[in-house]
């Protein structure tokens, strides 16, 4: 009797945040280029807006056998972290994420597209538990280093109160399996300063059910092995297996690829490329400080005068709202306001790259 094996349907859930959509949607399509699975990346319905400008934005966007798809976060107009109360924020998140998403799964599953795993990024932990109600496995996918992964599990593992006890002392040394010395400034800021409501939601993957509540949990990590061997062998020995599938990259096919969406922000035309070209190899300095960091007047005050004074050709990204005002361009310099950051990273003229240390 012959028999089908049911499609793999991957529901990939991150916050609306681009380090938390750029390595979502590269697994996205790296399940579905290697695996043939379908893959639906859920994010929330403002952020879906701006990947999909329209009067209309359909609630799931099909590229093939990846799909694009929203989800409530309680804020569908949209919103700043800077803006909006850490504690309203994660409250809303999980009461809006966690119905939206159930109805998003049962939307799919009605058009015969059943949800069969759930992929969750870091602080959308409540996805476990709508993973749970359907039925189905789900997955933590961890996006930054093995190192932090570690290092948060020891904090919510007894290294709390010993941070807490030291948090006006910089320089105290930290010894962790697995981890290089530490000082506390070396620790996340999230753990040292808060605040606290993002603290708790970090904490819900490691304490409250979701890894604790596993037997030998595996957790996908945006690392490769032989980058952080130490960090991944002193979990396996605290019974957590991380699964290196970095480096999570995409590359110029991936970032110009026809499936649309991931990113938040309107590419500044394609004039930087041509300027690109026109410069000697390893000559550009680029500086981009991601989608969410701000840098006060005087930050860009300074950062301008320095690579003005460098005699180096730079190009700068600064976002519409972290715009102060400041003369940043200069007679070396190009500003953007965004751009296909792999593109500029992969060109020949690109030298140094000056940015805030984001892993994605």
């Amino acid at each position: 009797m012959e028999t089908h094996q049911q499609q793999q349907h991957f529901l990939a859930v991150t916050i609306g945040i681009q380090g938390q959509i750029n390595p979502a949607r590269h697994l996205a399509r790296r399940l579905v280029r290697h695996t043939g699975s379908r893959v639906t990346v859920a994010t929330p319905l403002s952020s879906h807006r701006r990947m999909f400008p329209s009067p209309t934005p359909p609630p799931v966007v099909d590229r093939g056998l990846l799909s694009f798809a929203a989800y409530s976060d309680g804020f569908d107009a949209g919103y700043h972290p800077d803006t909006v109360d850490p504690e309203l924020f994660t409250s809303q998140l999980r009461a809006a994420g966690t119905e939206t998403l159930a109805r998003l799964a049962r939307t799919l599953a009605a058009r015969g597209r059943p949800v069969t795993r759930v992929v969750y990024t870091i602080l959308v932990a409540w996805a476990a538990d709508v993973a749970a109600t359907l039925g189905v496995p789900s997955l933590l996918y961890w996006i930054e280093p093995a190192s932090i992964f570690a290092t948060y599990h020891y904090y919510f593992h007894g290294l709390s109160e010993l941070v807490a006890a030291h948090k006006d002392d910089p320089s105290f040394e930290l010894t962790l399996p697995g981890l290089p010395l530490l000082r506390i400034r070396d620790l996340p800021s999230l753990l040292v300063a808060g605040p606290k409501p993002y603290t708790d939601a970090f904490g819900e993957i490691f304490q409250v059910g979701v890894l604790d509540g596993e037997r030998r949990p595996k957790v996908l990590v945006n690392t490769f092995r032989a980058l952080e061997t130490d960090a991944i062998a002193a979990m396996h020995d605290r019974e957590l297996d991380l699964i290196p599938i970095g480096p999570m990259i995409g590359d110029e096919k991936d970032e110009s690829a026809s499936d649309g969406g991931g990113d938040l922000f309107e590419e500044d035309g394609s004039e930087y490329m041509r300027w690109l070209d026109s410069k000697e190899e390893g000559s550009v300095v680029y500086v981009s400080f991601g989608s969410l960091s701000r840098l006060s007047k005087k930050q860009m005050e300074e950062l301008s005068t320095g690579l003005k004074k460098s005699g180096r050709h730079y190009m700068w990204v600064v976002r519409r709202d972290n715009n102060t005002g400041v003369e940043v361009a200069g007679e070396r310099g190009v500003v953007v306001e965004w751009c296909e950051q792999v593109r500029v990273l992969s060109h020949r003229s690109v030298g140094c790259f000056v940015t805030h240390g984001g892993w994605n």
